[in-house]
Formats: C-alpha cells, structure tokens, sequence
C-alpha cells in the first residue's frame, strides 16, 4: 500500500544521493540577477531566501511575481570558513492565495529602515482576515506566513554547542549535515529551544538523524558596534531531530565508513588521555599521603579498567548498522 508521501509530487525530487532532501517555499520573487533570484517573504527585504536556477527549463519570474518554488539544498563553505546552505530550484510555480502572507503575517520589525522597501504585495486597508473561521490558516499572533519546509536526512559531520547569551532567548547546537563524499558540501543546521543541550548531548560523529525545519537567512554582525560587518548566512533552522530511518536514508554510502573509523580513532585518544590523567592523579595523591606502593597500584587500576571497558562498549557501537546503533535510541 502506498503512502501519502509515495503518492505526493515531492516523491520524485524528494532524495538527493538516497538521502532525504527536499524543501518549498513561497513568497514574492525579487531582485534577480541571471539565474538567481530571492524570494521575500517579511517586509523585511535583507533576510530573503536565496535561489538558485540551474534547470534550463525553469524560467526565473519576474520582479515581485508570487512564486512557489520547489527544490533541494546544498552546502557551500565560504573562504571566510562559514558554512551556508543554497537553495536549488526544480521547479517554479504560482502559489495558491492561502500559500502566501496575510499583513499581519507579512508586517515584521525591520532591522534598520532603510532596509526596508516600499514593496506592498496585495494588501488593502481593509484587510483585516477573520481569524475565528475555521477555514483560516495561520495564528491570532502571528498571521498566516508563507509555506517553509525543509526536509532533510544524512550523517553528522561535526557539531557544537552555544549557550544562549545577551539578547538570545535560546540555546542553540550547530549541525554539520553531511549527504556527499566532500565534507565542506555539509548543510548547516542551527537546532534552537530549550532542549538543544539534551540534543547535543545525545550526537555524536556519524550519526544518521533526520529533521524538518526552516530554510531562513541569519544576520550576523562579525564586526564591532563602532565598525560593523554584517553578514548574511542562509541555514536550516529546526527545533528537534530524530534518528533517520532507512526510509529517510536509503543507501550507506562507502565513506560513512571514514566517518566511524574518524570517530572511533577520536574516542580510543580520548579515552587514553582520560586514563593517563588517572594514573597520574593517583600516583601523586599516593606520595602526598605516604600509601604503599601496592594501594596506589590498585587506585590506578581500577579507573583504568573502567576507562578500557567503556572504550570497548563505544567501539562496539560504533561497529553496529547506523539504524540500531543503542546509545543514541533515546534523542
């Protein structure tokens, strides 16, 4: 029996390299420059979505055109060292009037206002949308928004943690999602909420997960309050991710592989210099009390045994299928 998803058109871009990957989104198409172009979505013209057209057969819309655009996501890596994520249109086509932005939706605080333009979609003064009909779409806060998915399965390549600090309200664990033999074509992935922590604490180098979210534009000043730089940094913005399944990951690709042997290599030296700062604390609280030589021989082994049984527990882990691997079944 076929499912929904089996049936729906994303099922034939859906997978890039028998991976998950796939992403729409709408809104109003602007600024294009040869085969690119952005689609705004907020008043807010600074943090539209980049997209790419490769296809000769998609045609780029015009300025300020609806547009619905179809596609999958790409990772890049910038001299400077960043990673972002590009957006490569399959397909283009016109937006239902419930796929696109109602004012309460669209009307967002600007950064600064000269950023922002004097682009008016359809609105009227009268639009005032009645929220308490069933048939509407969207929220009494924050109106009805453009469509924005992004669907996406692979293999963590790196990640790292980032408390929540000055006028951020969350934590948030930075994703490298690998799909590709090259790393530096990972997808940057941004996990924001109060469970980020839990989620970090969970990953590890190779694991096979899944998620959807948000492609969005992050702001950035890499400069000084006096002298700012401020850089734009497209991303997928998500708030959980699960272990993927083989329905999400259909193939493992050969250099998974690297990918586990990378992490059991880091565990092993790991776990070395954890055993070695053992002895070494245990050999000087032995002469600093005048213990025998036997007890602080005793005092050493035991840790040490310790450390040598956890490390053959991670490798066997490690060795296991990347769909039953049993230390990340809780995330």
């Amino acid at each position: 029996m076929k499912s929904r998803f089996d049936e729906s058109p994303e099922a034939g871009y859906a997978f890039y390299g028998g991976m998950l990957n796939a992403g729409y989104i709408t809104g109003f198409a602007r600024r294009a420059e040869g085969r690119n172009f952005v689609v705004q979505q907020t008043n807010e013209p600074t943090v539209a979505l980049p997209v790419e057209v490769d296809a000769k057969n998609v045609t780029v819309p015009q300025d300020t055109m609806p547009v619905k655009v179809v596609g999958r996501f790409l990772g890049r890596r910038l001299e400077s060292g960043h990673r972002i994520v590009a957006f490569r249109a399959i397909m283009l086509d016109r937006p239902s009037i419930r796929e696109l932005p109602n004012r309460l939706a669209w009307e967002k605080p600007v950064f600064t206002e000269k950023s922002k333009d004097n682009f008016q979609p359809f609105f009227n003064p009268e639009d005032t949308e009645n929220v308490s009909s069933p048939f509407y779409k969207g929220d009494k806060k924050h109106g009805r928004p453009c469509l924005n998915v992004a669907r996406l399965a692979g293999f963590v390549e790196s990640f790292a943690f980032k408390e929540a600090s000055g006028g951020e309200r969350d934590d948030c664990v930075f994703i490298a999602l690998r799909q590709t033999e090259n790393p530096d074509e990972s997808i940057p992935i941004r996990v924001y909420g109060r469970f980020a922590d839990a989620f970090r604490q969970k990953l590890q180098i190779g694991l096979p997960i899944f998620l959807e979210g948000f492609y969005r534009v992050k702001r950035e000043n890499h400069g000084t309050s006096e002298a700012p730089n401020i850089v734009y940094l497209p991303y997928i913005h998500c708030s959980t991710v699960k272990v993927a399944t083989q329905t999400d990951i259909k193939v493992q690709p050969a250099w998974w592989n690297d990918m586990l042997d990378r992490l059991l290599r880091t565990t092993r030296e790991r776990m070395a210099a954890a055993g070695k700062n053992i002895k070494n604390q245990s050999s000087e609280v032995t002469s600093s009390s005048g213990t025998t030589e036997t007890s602080a021989k005793t005092n050493a082994e035991k840790p040490t045994s310790s450390i040598i049984e956890a490390t053959q527990k991670e490798e066997a882990v490690v060795k296991q299928e990347p769909y039953v691997i049993p230390v990340i079944q809780g995330l």
